[in-house]
């Protein structure tokens, strides 16, 4: 797409921004390693919602801005579009009714779904993938195709007629063993993956567009799942609490972010529950340079404290908890900050190690071998590993517990404890508890590079701000962006069960990334107050 030069400055910078951060949303939650919250209650808002005027664009006006276009060539986002199994699987099948029963009207529900419009709800999966889906579309002539439907279900294979809920559905089993259900009301279709999700039908649908008005505030500016178009081409919202990787506690006032395809440019939104107190110089001053992205947001003490029993502690802090997510580490570790003024309770180190024991780790579960060779292994249960405390002097305390997990940091051959751990690959979580500052990560060299950012002896996050930014609310760095995001891909498609797509990646994004690694440092700041907030985004020359 060509743009006038003249429009390379704000808008452009502000669209440019806006995808990336967008990808980033994808990227940082595509691994799979944490599970999204109630992961199978379709009763819940939707971890994304995307409202389109034509799905098959999509992909399209992703890559219209050039820097994208540049990291996400369009051969690439086009193979990934048209070359799921799933889809294509989907396809084969449509295709295959339509010439065999001689109709088009198999072609028509592609081209309904791909080219109208449409909405589309997304939740994750127990692995942590957006793999449950809810697809409404509006179209003048789904009757006569679910009359079709029915007619050849009673003698095709792959195409079943079932009874769900009171409800007539259209069950078509794809070659990957994957089932989509179809159903229809008057001149809506919808195409979903589970039997057990409610259809916004008109019996249902009321309440489901009430819930939807009550998360995002916007009282009439709702379709179903998420804001009307009005004049973009497409919105889509991603819930705070799926990319949070179970931190959503401690950021409970920031409830979804929104991306809008206006004018052929990219427009980021946030929605807050609550008023933002204002991001201090200080807040980044404790985090260690060369973080991939970072947020700054505030704490709700009532969420924080119903979880968190250490209501002195919650009490002393200053109100912004900062997370930034560091090339090296992993995309589920970040490590958080917490400023207060925490001095006055070195007393009282003993209820911050009760609230990090309860909190942090799990019993460990061992395959124990039989007597016999042919005796089934059996399922073993060890208590938790102990908490080690730390004595750092200066007024600091510090907590860890190892924790077994198949995404850990460390290989279990590394723990001194390796013979009661339950996994092959551990956590060493940290918490350190210092006068004016609490840290914690999932990784413990993160926190040591912390204490040693506290000391002054490791440069800080403000250290990369130029003077007319050091306050955002958010900050997003190309290079260790770049370097996280191919680390977490390769992480999330295993060579033995994603080989096709992991090739294609190889081929047409990671030569990519490096150019992307070699952009400017972004920041966005947020005015204070409650609902929907533009985020403004500056580009800084790296220092």
């Amino acid at each position: 797409m060509n743009m006038n030069i003249r429009m390379f400055d704000q808008r452009f910078a502000r669209s440019i921004s806006s995808l990336i951060l967008f990808v980033a949303m994808f990227v940082a939650s595509g691994g799979g390693a944490i599970a999204a919250p109630s992961a199978g209650d379709f009763t819940r808002e939707p971890d994304v919602t995307i409202n389109t005027k034509s799905l098959f664009k999509l992909p399209k006006d992703i890559v219209s801005v050039p820097i994208l276009k540049d990291l996400l060539t369009e051969d690439f986002v086009f193979y990934y579009r048209d070359s799921g199994a799933d889809w294509l699987s989907f396809r084969g099948a449509l295709a295959r009714l339509a010439f065999e029963n001689s109709s088009d009207w198999p072609t028509k529900l592609t081209a309904w779904i791909l080219n109208g419009p449409a909405e589309v709800a997304l939740w994750a999966g127990a692995d942590g993938k957006l793999n449950h889906f809810l697809v409404v579309v509006d179209q003048t002539g789904v009757k006569a195709l679910f009359e079709f439907l029915a007619k050849i279900a009673a003698s095709d294979s792959q195409l079943k007629r079932q009874t769900i809920g009171g409800r007539e559905v259209q069950v078509l089993t794809l070659a990957t063993g994957r089932l989509v259900y179809l159903a229809t009301e008057e001149n809506r279709l919808f195409v979903f993956s589970d039997s057990s999700m409610s259809l916004p039908v008109a019996a249902t649908g009321r309440s489901i567009v009430d819930r939807t008005k009550s998360f995002f505030g916007l009282g009439d500016g709702v379709s179903i799942y998420g804001p009307r178009l009005g004049k973009a081409d497409h919105v889509a919202t991603v819930a705070a609490s799926y990319l949070s990787f179970g931190y959503q506690a401690f950021f409970s006032g920031l409830r979804s972010l929104r991306f809008d395809f206006v004018d052929k440019l990219w427009e980021t939104q946030v929605f807050r529950a609550d008023g933002l107190p204002l991001v201090d110089t200080k807040d980044w001053a404790q985090m260690p340079r060369g973080a991939a992205f970072c947020v700054a947001v505030p704490i709700d003490r009532k969420k924080v404290g119903a979880i968190v029993k250490a209501a002195s502690w919650l009490d002393k802090a200053y109100g912004n908890a900062v997370a930034c997510w560091y090339p090296g580490s992993k995309i589920y570790t970040p490590m958080i900050a917490l400023r207060g003024g925490y001095g006055t309770l070195a007393g009282q180190n003993a209820e911050l190690k009760t609230v990090f024991s309860s909190l942090i780790g799990a019993r460990e579960s061992l395959l124990v071998k039989g007597v016999n060779d042919d005796d089934s292994p059996t399922l073993k249960w060890l208590p938790a590993l102990p908490v080690v405390e730390e004595k750092l002097g200066a007024g600091r305390v510090g907590y860890t517990r190892e924790v077994g997990g198949r995404y850990g940091t460390y290989a279990s051959k590394q723990s001194k404890m390796m013979d009661k751990l339950g996994s092959r690959r551990f956590f060493r979580v940290r918490l350190v508890a210092t006068p004016d500052t609490i840290l914690f990560s999932p990784d413990d060299q993160l926190i040591e590079r912390g204490l040693l950012t506290l000391d002054g002896k490791f440069p800080s996050m403000a250290a990369s701000l130029t003077a007319k930014a050091k306050t955002p609310s958010f900050v997003l760095a190309p290079d260790a962006f770049s370097k996280l995001a191919k680390q977490t891909i390769l992480e999330s498609l295993p060579e033995s069960q994603e080989s096709i797509f992991r090739t294609a990646i190889s081929r047409h994004l990671f030569p990519n990334l490096e150019k992307f690694g070699k952009g400017a440092l972004q920041t966005a700041s947020l005015s204070d107050g409650k609902g929907w907030s533009r985020v403004e985004w500056v580009s800084h020359v790296a220092r």
